[in-house]
């Protein structure tokens, strides 16, 4: 998702997961907030403002990351989701359709 330019064209944000991924999988503590600042952005002075906002996108990113992952896990969700879409967009024949797999 985080490599998808649907979602997001940021690289930083992707360097932020990247260094914090590897460091949680192999049981590391996070780093302080310089250290992760240099890993994300080598060579640019310290901003704190830049690291914060990045990593509150990161999170945002996680959390759709999440909400999609268990909207997927509900089919029936899924199809009355297909249903409203339909229906908003006076595509009927569609709609009905939707709605028939919901009955299933």
């Amino acid at each position: 998702m985080l490599k998808s330019p649907f979602f997001t064209r940021r690289a930083d944000v992707r360097q932020l997961f990247e260094v914090l991924i590897k460091r949680h999988l192999k049981g590391k503590v996070f780093p302080r907030d310089a250290q992760l600042f240099k890993e994300v952005f080598p060579g640019e002075a310290w901003d704190d403002l830049k690291l914060r906002g990045t990593r509150s996108d990161l999170l945002e990113l996680i959390e759709e990351y999440l909400m999609i992952a268990e909207f997927r896990n509900d089919a029936i969700q899924s199809k009355l989701l297909m249903a409203v879409i339909y229906r908003r967009r006076n595509l009927a024949n569609c709609y009905t359709s939707a709605m028939k797999q919901c009955n299933q």
